[in-house]
């Protein structure tokens, strides 16, 4: 072990590699939306006892890291406002940091011991955030719509932004999704969900007020992928899929930590014999893993909600249920079940959750 600790301090010696004072998750980025009318969670990571000041729109918020290094303020509640404004996040430095961290447009300034450091989002407005999820019927592109040409001629929408998660399933909850905000144009409209864009058009002209579209689907999904694993034991319906679900997770958990191990341990042997030939050292790539999409409870909810919580949001469009045609009436249980879970993930018990009811290919 001391032999791995040595490897490790002379190959960070060596690369000049060094760790960021702050770390955000991908949903604070350039041009977002803030939730009105509600506390606004703002959150990230540094080094553990490291204070963390956030400050926007005239608030000042200041948190300290715990032990994970997870810290989180909460902006008292604010008006709409199109006034696109600078989300400052701040941090004391223990050691010389560069680079940029976390995903999304951001900047991230350099400092030393003493000094700060952090992150600033840019364009920043307060307004309407509206989830839409579900599967291909909320997947569906705006440029795969029959009034694509009208729509994005005129989609020049300064105040809707967008956006994107990317598609990842998990057995394990995640803490960051592939996304960034993007303010609503003929350009960015086209690849977002056609129904989310609708959505978001009439809200805006309705309110006259910026809105924020989150679109988190997956075409072709079932609802058990969506669902946090304690929905599985809320009702007969799905009782034994939650042993299912606990024991899926639990396997993925023992087998990663065999294959980090073993990952590690490969890479110090290469890189110990790359510092003795006096050879560059490849830096360790990240583990990629991969589950069945569709197929496995939970997986998207830990890989594409999860990691959004608790992104404030005024409520949820849901679009899902060919899939799930073979349940009959198991399927409007496990959506009352996946709705209450994730109101209680969000602690927000009344956020309204709108959903099409279809029929099924059965």
């Amino acid at each position: 072990m001391k032999r791995y600790a040595w490897l490790i301090v002379g190959v960070i010696l060596c690369c000049g590699v060094a760790q960021a004072a702050v770390w955000m998750p991908s949903v604070f980025s350039d041009h977002m939306v803030l939730q009105r009318d509600k506390l606004v969670p703002v959150w990230g990571w540094a080094a553990p006892g490291e204070k963390v000041t956030v400050t926007f729109a005239g608030q000042k918020k200041t948190a300290t890291a715990d032990k994970s290094g997870k810290w989180m303020v909460r902006l008292d509640v604010m008006k709409a406002s199109n006034d696109g404004r600078a989300l400052v996040v701040r941090s004391s430095i223990p050691e010389l940091v560069s680079g940029e961290q976390g995903g999304g447009d951001r900047s991230q300034e350099a400092g030393v011991r003493g000094q700060e450091a952090g992150v600033t989002f840019t364009n920043v407005v307060v307004g309407e955030v509206w989830l839409c999820s579900g599967q291909s019927n909320m997947e569906w592109r705006l440029n795969q719509c029959e009034s694509k040409t009208e729509a994005l001629a005129r989609a020049d929408y300064p105040l809707i932004r967008l956006f994107g998660v990317a598609r990842k399933a998990s057995p394990l909850p995640l803490r960051d999704v592939n996304g960034t905000w993007e303010v609503c144009s003929p350009d960015t409209a086209g690849a977002f969900s056609g129904v989310g864009f609708f959505f978001g058009e009439r809200l805006n002209k309705d309110l006259d007020m910026p809105v924020g579209l989150i679109a988190s689907s997956w075409g072709g999904s079932g609802i058990r992928a969506w669902m946090p694993p304690e929905s599985f034991s809320m009702f007969k319906y799905t009782e034994e899929e939650a042993d299912l679900a606990a024991k899926t997770a639990a396997e993925y958990r023992d087998a990663l930590k065999k294959m980090d191990v073993d990952v590690h341990r490969k890479w110090a042997d290469e890189a110990e014999a790359a510092l003795v030939a006096g050879r560059e050292v490849l830096p360790l790539q990240p583990l990629k893993k991969t589950v069945p999409a569709g197929k496995q409870q939970s997986s998207m909810f830990n890989g594409m909600i999860a990691p959004l919580i608790p992104y404030a949001m005024r409520g949820v469009i849901w679009y899902q249920g060919e899939s799930n045609g073979a349940d009959g009436m198991g399927y409007r249980d496990m959506t009352e079940a996946m709705l209450t879970a994730w109101r209680t993930r969000w602690g927000d018990e009344a956020f309204p959750f709108y959903y099409v009811q279809i029929c099924t290919f059965f």
